[in-house]
């Protein structure tokens, strides 16, 4: 869905993504990782992540354009503790 809204949103930007799954305090998340080029030059990178717990669904959303910041949110969450 993210992709899609990008796409349609941001028809003239060159949109990059990939799925897949990481385990994150011995749970598994999909992942999905999408980069988005401006004409302008800006590059944007988002990163989902999403999965039940229960019947209820989890998702966390991580979009940057520094790399350094986007890294550290990244960092956070992947060290992340659930019960």
């Amino acid at each position: 869905m993210l992709y899609q809204t990008l796409e349609t949103q941001i028809p003239q930007a060159k949109l990059d993504s990939i799925s897949s799954t990481q385990k994150i305090s011995g749970l598994e998340f999909q992942r999905f990782d999408v980069v988005v080029d401006f004409p302008n030059g800006i590059k944007m990178k988002t990163t989902g992540f999403s999965r039940l717990f229960g019947k209820k669904e989890f998702t966390l959303n991580i979009t940057a354009v520094n790399d350094k910041i986007r890294q550290q949110m990244l960092d956070a969450f992947l060290n992340s503790k659930f019960n």
